[in-house]
């Protein structure tokens, strides 16, 4: 079985990385990219490459979680509307995920802001 505690010391690797637009490797990152990219190293199959597809991905496969509060680590945490969501990271629990912001940004570990949405991811 896939473990949490691998795929989180993945992402952990992976932070200074730059945002680049359409990265999915080492060399940099768009935020859904970072995502395929850590879930590619760590045994887990491909979500998509557009972050709306990897949450319509996960709700398919009945993952999506009631409250953002049972969100566990490995989880991935989606912000904006149903089918138009724009940003996607890992929640590493004690309120922190890791991921992208944007363009400018780099993998880091940031603090839960906002009303994201929680999805189990390790499966």
């Amino acid at each position: 079985p896939i473990s949490v505690k691998r795929t989180i010391s993945n992402a952990l690797s992976l932070i200074g990385k730059p945002f680049v637009w359409g990265g999915d490797d080492e060399r940099g990152f768009d935020i859904p990219g970072f995502i395929e990219y850590l879930r590619a190293i760590s045994g887990l199959t491909a979500i998509g490459d557009k972050v709306y597809i990897q949450a319509a991905k996960l709700r398919q496969a009945g993952k999506l979680k009631a409250r953002i509060s049972q969100a566990l680590p490995g989880d991935l945490l989606f912000w904006g509307q149903r089918g138009a969501e724009f940003q996607v990271t890992m929640y590493i629990g004690g309120g922190q995920y890791i991921g992208l912001k944007g363009p400018d940004s780099k993998v880091a570990i940031q603090p839960i802001s906002g009303s994201p949405v929680a999805y189990e991811a390790i499966f």
